[in-house]
């Protein structure tokens, strides 16, 4: 797992950064906020990119919003992957 964006409580690249606070400006000087659903290309770029960077055989790539969603979506995907189904039972 790769997180690039870390959170409210952590910053896994360092706090002011000269490089980072650059490429931050910049991005926010060209488009502060992409929706995926118009602009998805960047995404396709980025993951395409992420992709190569990954070992043989690891090519699918999945951008979530959280640490949360993240766990919940590797989770859904494992049990996608293994054919687990959870048997619920009515109350009582």
């Amino acid at each position: 797992m790769l997180d690039g964006v870390a959170g409210l409580w952590c910053v896994n690249a360092g706090h002011a950064r000269p490089r980072i606070v650059q490429a931050i400006q910049d991005q926010a000087a060209e488009m502060d906020f992409a929706p995926p659903s118009r602009w998805p290309s960047q995404a396709f770029e980025l993951a395409d990119k992420v992709s190569k960077l990954t070992p043989a055989g690891l090519s699918k790539v999945f951008f979530t919003n959280s640490g949360s969603e993240s766990v919940e979506t590797a989770l859904q995907m494992a049990l996608a992957y293994t054919g687990f189904r959870a048997k619920v039972r009515a109350p009582g």
